[in-house]
């Protein structure tokens, strides 16, 4: 699959995007297996039901190697908030009243500037 244009918004849509390559695991599992278990899979690995932990559900290797490919549309978005971050901390050693006002109120105005 080619890498995608935009960002899912979170975790479950990242899983959805990526169902291709997700392994899900059903059948109950001990929370002292999950390590071993994960790190036998070659993808993201979604473990759905935690004996130790009813309801609740674990994922892990989101970042392996096919996934980090997926994904390389992060990397503008992660130079971005690195630009401001450097222009923000050179205003706040030129103290700077204005500084903060740089920063915009959540990454979704970085991801769409």
């Amino acid at each position: 699959m080619a890498p995608k244009n935009t960002l899912d918004k979170d975790l479950r849509g990242y899983l959805e995007t990526n169902k291709d390559i997700l392994t899900v695991i059903d059948k109950p599992v001990s929370i002292d297996d999950i390590g071993a278990l994960s790190a036998q899979s070659e993808g993201p690995i979604l473990f759905e039901n935690i004996k130790e932990h009813p309801g609740f559900r674990l994922c892990d290797m989101l970042l392996s190697p096919d996934g980090a490919r997926r994904i390389t549309d992060v990397a503008p978005v992660l130079r971005q908030i690195n630009d401001r971050l450097r222009d923000l901390a050179a205003r706040l050693v030129e103290g700077s009243e204005d500084a903060l006002d740089l920063m915009p109120s959540s990454l979704d105005a970085i991801a769409s500037a």
